[in-house]
């Protein structure tokens, strides 16, 4: 029987061994005072932007381009998404707007206007990569520095 034990422990190494980990360390946390439900809610709030830029990226690594700009796109689609929602609590005033933005709620709209853009910045990155034959990394590096700016420019 414990040859059988070692051999599943053996074959299960890569899931068992890191769940033992977290458990022991989300255990020590607890004696510290620390609630370990919220340490794991705040972990998964913070990974699920950066999964879905990963699995974006895998799509872009099939079509052989490489883009390190997710992190700018991710600033400039944030920023755009704000204020998308905050031009449409404003449209709301008006009467022409107010059934539409009442329909679809200004954080709909603020998230479809942040997609749009989103999706503008990629498709403009692909083109400049694909047909302008543009260093992607250089590219990508671009995009990340011009977002930062931007985003520390608006912020003061």
């Amino acid at each position: 029987m414990p040859h059988q034990v070692m051999n599943y422990i053996i074959k299960y190494k890569s899931y068992i061994f890191p769940l033992l980990g977290l458990v022991i360390l989300l255990y020590i946390l607890s004696l510290l005072g620390f609630n370990p439900l919220a340490l794991i809610e705040t972990g998964l709030l913070a990974m699920t932007p950066l999964a879905l830029a990963a699995i974006g990226e895998s799509i872009n690594e099939r079509a052989g381009i490489v883009n390190i700009g997710l992190e700018g796109i991710f600033l400039i689609t944030a920023l755009a998404g704000v204020y998308g929602a905050e031009v449409a609590l404003e449209a709301a005033k008006s009467p022409i707007w107010r059934p539409l933005v009442t329909m679809l709620s200004p954080g709909v709209i603020g998230l479809l206007f942040g997609a749009f853009i989103g999706a503008v910045i990629g498709f403009v990155f692909g083109i400049m990569s694909v047909y302008a034959r543009a260093n992607q990394i250089v590219a990508g590096m671009g995009i990340n520095i011009f977002a930062l700016g931007l985003i520390q420019y608006l912020l003061m």
